[in-house]
This record gives C-alpha cells, structure tokens and sequence, in this order.
C-alpha cells in the first residue's frame, strides 16, 4: 500500500494533500531501498539526491535514489549530490 499511495496517492484530496502524501510515501520507501542496497551483502554506495529545477505541482517526487557499487569511479563523483 505504501508504494502504490508513493505513486498514485490516497483518494479523494486536495492537490496540495496529495503530493504531501506521495512525498512522505515515497521517501519511506526510498529509505527502505537504499537501506537494502547499501546492506553489506550488496556493497552499495547509496544516496537520495534531489532533482534540480523540479516543479511539485508538475510532477510530486522531486527526489531519486542514486547508487554506485562501492570502492568504484562513479561513487566518489556522486558524493556531492547527496542530500543531507
């Protein structure tokens, strides 16, 4: 249910209601998959970036996951997109 409310929200709400709900649904989720990816069985390098330029009444997720394997190129050039 979490991720079905993450993409498509609650039901009957205002605009504003439902991108709040979608938001906070998704960045549960979101917790929950780098947490899982970053486990020592995958190695990991993980991260939640935000979307520069994003516009929240065009589209409701202005966040992503981002992850590299660790030790490798690609994750010591995200480190300075992560959010804190």
């Amino acid at each position: 249910i979490l991720a079905k409310v993450a993409d498509v929200g609650l039901g009957p709400q205002t605009p504003s209601q439902q991108r709040g709900h979608q938001r906070r649904a998704k960045h549960i989720v979101e917790l929950d998959r780098l947490a899982y990816s970053s486990s020592r069985e995958y190695r990991y390098e993980t991260g939640l970036v935000r979307v520069r330029r994003h516009d929240p009444i065009v589209y409701g997720k202005g966040e992503m996951l981002l992850g590299a394997k660790g030790g490798s190129v690609a994750a010591g050039v995200f480190g300075d997109l992560l959010l804190e």
